[in-house]
């Protein structure tokens, strides 16, 4: 559904610094004596907490098991055990016979755990907790919720009494520490539910209410060049250091994502290659023969060749440079082991790709306009469904479109009522409407956007309220426009806004807004830039149960893919990504006459060259243009150049194409000049024979070969080389007038016929 599309964060990793999720304090019953444990497992006993059958057969299993672990208490024999190491699935396996026992008796294997558990006499660790979700866990004394709201999800829940079984703490003796500590090992969905549970603590004051969300609290900083070297495990350290040193140096004249390239492209595509190929090498001057195998093995395999070669290239080049005037670089300053000759072939490998990416939006571009349409019909459609279905009263039958539906009066586990499920009694589908509709609106903004727009999918994801502006120009109009923050070439720019787009835009703000009065301040990771943004009213956000957030990249591309689903365009050939709608919207602009260095502003790129390869030119464009040259051309020529010719002129026009026929086809020659081979067509280059008189000049070819064979008999050597000329223009005229018959054929041939030998 729609947490499915949007759903697209990554895991949350823990800092190198993260604290340690720790037991509080030791367990108060881990030397209970097993008496203790098989009467809590009797139903309508003090510790009966919703027991219900007699599990004194699986509680005993789990004990005799224990007890051949060595330990002073439970937790040590359990800790012995190494059962938290096992699978998820396999877990009980450690415990012979007690899930056959359980199977017996219906119930869970991890009942015994919950047991040891409500008795506190055994502390899992959260992420066993966390791993084995078929583990009671609620209706605990010792871990009161006294105080958490008990709507909250279950997910919510669940985190919170992981939380405190895992560390034996009270509800208000839980810590922001505790939390990102838990993060780190928490898997989906008891993570959302965590970062909810965070939120819940802040409102009831248990926490610092000023803590920014989980993700922030729980994300590692993004590392830096030492660390880039570090993870890489760059040997020897000389080398190590080497690198880091020229990364520092480097990273303040690039962005965040273009140093990680770089790193990847040094660190693991050249250096460590190089020394899996030589292990001794501990400099930059590598062999000629490790060099060439580096060149034509190593990253003659990569995609991108040229993107590695091009990055070792300028380090070398910048090493020495830079050990001109600092003696550390000297030491490494060497002869490039790539050349120019190296990467000569890189322009012709980008004008392929740049041809295929303009080939690409040939493709696509008809398929636009089908596109808007479809998500347009379909946001009504859903829109409209969803409304009929609000005002339907539960368990009633309503009808929508010529088809029946059902307002079903339960969600089902998992689903809020707030999905508005509807069942289609046609089909007998269930439909979780609310969500639907949800995710057509979404998919809808976001092609919108990016049609009108061009902006990068990041541009997009970072739009706000405050970004629509009205600016008033010295004439008095008023302008609406869109302010676009610097994304990729650290740019700031302002549109024009459409009245499509103000369309778009207003209902973005509205659907943000929700029943507040302004739109939410969000905080927005950045997945490019490693980095969080501060509190902001981004327009791209929704809301997962307590928190909200900001569109991630993946979620824009299953929007994307949605609406190309809807629009039955989902095939290789008319597939859009999020990328293309900037291809297209710089096609369409210089199409629309719109000057290229004005487009180069509009979409934020530094030089022309970058525009001119996101513009796919049309064949209609180039003959479009090309006619108005003429028409310029035209208009800068005297105007009695284009006058209306008069009657005699006109008679005089078609009497000179009248006397082109000849004998053997028609001459080309120009009109009002004179024939300037004294009419001996058969030798003139300007006659364009017909196939129809191919006989007759068969015929006129006969004539010359008897007519040369009589002047070599008689002498006539004068008449040779006259008559052999003409033997010479008469079957050249031949020849074109066979050529003439074969393209035609072709040109006519059915689609499939093998052409004639």
């Amino acid at each position: 559904m729609v947490k499915d599309l949007i759903e697209t964060e990554d895991p949350i990793e823990a800092p190198p610094t993260a604290p340690q999720l720790r037991r509080h304090r030791r367990p108060s019953r881990g030397r209970a004596r097993p008496g203790v444990f098989l009467n809590a497992a009797i139903p309508h006993t003090p510790y009966d907490d919703g027991i219900r059958s007699d599990y004194r057969p699986i509680v005993q299993i789990f004990i005799d098991t224990l007890m051949t672990f060595p330990g002073e208490t439970w937790q040590r024999r359990w800790d012995a055990s190494g059962v938290e190491n096992m699978p998820s699935l396999t877990w009980h396996d450690a415990f012979p016979g007690l899930n056959q026992v359980a199977r017996e008796l219906a119930t869970s294997p991890g009942v015994a755990v919950s047991i040891f558990i409500r008795l506190d006499a055994l502390r899992p660790s959260a992420e066993f907790l966390n791993r084995v979700g078929r583990i009671r866990l609620d209706g605990f004394s010792p871990w009161s919720l006294e105080g958490f709201p008990t709507d909250a999800a279950r997910d919510t829940l669940r985190a919170v009494l992981i939380l405190q079984v895992a560390t034996g703490k009270h509800l208000r003796e839980i810590t922001a520490d505790d939390v990102v500590a838990f993060a780190a090992v928490a898997r989906k969905p008891i993570r959302r539910g965590l970062a909810d549970a965070l939120e819940i603590l802040k409102r009831l004051g248990i926490v610092p209410p000023d803590l920014p969300p989980l993700r922030q609290l729980a994300k590692p900083p993004r590392p830096d060049a030492a660390a880039m070297v570090a993870r890489n495990k760059i040997e020897p350290p000389a080398v190590a250091e080497m690198f880091t040193r020229y990364l520092r140096s480097r990273a303040p004249g690039v962005d965040y994502p273009t140093l990680q390239a770089m790193s990847t492209e040094l660190l693991r595509n050249f250096w460590m290659e190089i020394r899996s190929r030589n292990p001794e090498q501990a400099d930059l001057r590598v062999a000629p023969e490790v060099a060439d195998w580096w060149k034509t093995e190593s990253v003659g395999r990569l995609k991108n060749r040229y993107r590695t070669l091009f990055a070792v290239r300028a380090m070398y080049l910048d090493i020495a440079v830079w050990a001109t005037h600092d003696a550390y670089w000297a030491s490494w300053s060497t002869a490039s082991i790539v050349s120019q000759i190296d990467t000569a072939g890189h322009q012709k490998h980008r004008r392929r790709v740049i041809a295929a990416h303009h080939q690409r939006v040939r493709k696509i571009a008809p398929s636009v306009p089908k596109l808007l349409a479809a998500i347009d019909t379909d946001l009504e459609h859903q829109e409209s469904l969803l409304r009929a279905a609000t005002t339907t009263p539960l368990g009633e039958r309503f009808e929508w479109a010529g088809r029946a539906y059902l307002r079903e009066t339960g969600a089902g586990p998992g689903v809020s009522m707030t999905a508005v499920p509807i069942r289609d009694l046609a089909t007998d589908e269930r439909i979780l409407q609310a969500r639907i509709a949800e995710r057509a609106f979404w998919s809808w903004a976001i092609v919108h956007v990016m049609h009108e727009t061009g902006m990068r999918q990041e541009e997009v994801a970072e739009l706000t309220a405050t970004a629509l502006f009205t600016y008033e120009a010295s004439t008095g109009e008023k302008m609406l426009l869109l302010q676009v923050v610097p994304s990729k070439s650290d740019r700031e720019r302002v549109l024009l806004v459409s009245p499509e787009l103000a369309h778009v835009l207003a209902r973005l703000r509205q659907r943000s807004r929700g029943d507040e009065n302004q739109v939410p301040l969000v905080i927005r990771y950045d997945s490019l830039e490693r980095d969080f943004s501060p509190p902001l009213p981004f327009l791209f956000q929704w809301k997962d149960g307590d928190v909200r957030r900001v569109f991630s990249p993946a979620a824009f591309k299953n929007f994307v893919a949605y609406a190309v689903q809807v629009a039955g365009l989902d095939t290789p050939e008319t597939r859009l990504t999020a990328h293309d709608f900037r291809r297209l919207f710089a096609t369409d602009a210089l199409r629309s006459g719109l000057p290229v260095h004005i487009l180069a502003k509009v979409m934020g790129h530094l030089n022309l060259s970058t525009t001119q390869g996101y513009a796919a030119v049309f064949d209609e464009d180039v003959a479009r243009h090309f006619r108005q040259f003429v028409d310029r051309r035209r208009a800068s020529r005297p105007a009695e150049d284009y006058r209306d010719p008069s009657a005699t002129e006109l008679e005089e026009f078609h009497a000179h194409f009248s006397k082109r026929k000849v004998e053997l086809g028609s001459c080309s020659r120009g009109y009002g000049t004179p024939c300037i081979h004294e009419h001996a067509c058969i030798r003139c280059p300007m006659l364009r024979p017909d196939p129809v008189q191919r006989q007759r000049l068969e015929s006129i070819l006969a004539n010359l070969h008897e007519r040369l064979a009589e002047a070599k008999r008689m002498g006539w050597l004068g008449e040779v080389d006259g008559i052999e000329i003409s033997i010479r223009a008469a079957e050249e005229k031949l020849g074109q007038m066979t050529q003439i018959v074969r393209l035609t054929l072709e040109r006519r041939r059915p689609n499939g016929e093998n052409p004639t030998p």
